[in-house]
């Protein structure tokens, strides 16, 4: 009876304040499916952005090809990957519209001059261009890997 009434008046409460249920509700089923198998991880990740599988192989590639203290430098609008290669990204502006939005520009490849990431990671899908940076990387770079949108560079040997 008592659980009953806390029920009724938990319900009455959600209707009369209209509260609405989070949206994070839907995740639950996402993780339930993943863990009892019915998911793969891919699957499980993608349920949150369609970008995530993309991103955590960059990040698995980034983070397997370089040592704790190279840096890298990303064109593009993924800041996680840094988190999950757990590598540093080279300068204060670690996304494309931080750059876009403050006219960094030139900041931005004075701070890559002169700290050169040993990768440099080109988003094709990237709204926006950046044409200093990418004859920078031409000159200095050589394309490694594709995955999805992501262009690798890796940093020519010096000498």
């Amino acid at each position: 009876a008592v659980g009953g009434g806390l029920v009724m008046l938990m319900a009455v409460t959600l209707i009369k304040f209209r509260v609405q249920l989070s949206p994070v509700i839907k995740y639950y089923p996402n993780f339930a499916n993943w863990a009892m198998g019915k998911k793969s991880f891919e699957e499980y990740i993608a349920a949150f952005d369609g970008r995530m599988p993309r991103n955590y192989q960059l990040a698995y590639y980034l983070k397997t090809h370089t040592v704790l203290t190279d840096k890298i430098y990303i064109w593009g609008t993924q800041p996680d990957v840094y988190v999950m290669a757990d590598r540093l990204p080279v300068g204060p502006f670690v996304v494309a519209f931080h750059v876009k939005d403050l006219s960094a520009y030139e900041k931005t490849m004075d701070g890559l001059r002169t700290d050169p990431p040993k990768y440099v990671v080109m988003m094709e899908d990237e709204a926006g261009k950046f044409d200093s940076l990418q004859s920078w990387v031409e000159v200095n770079y050589i394309k490694v890997k594709q995955i999805n949108e992501a262009i690798i560079y890796q940093r020519l040997m010096e000498g």
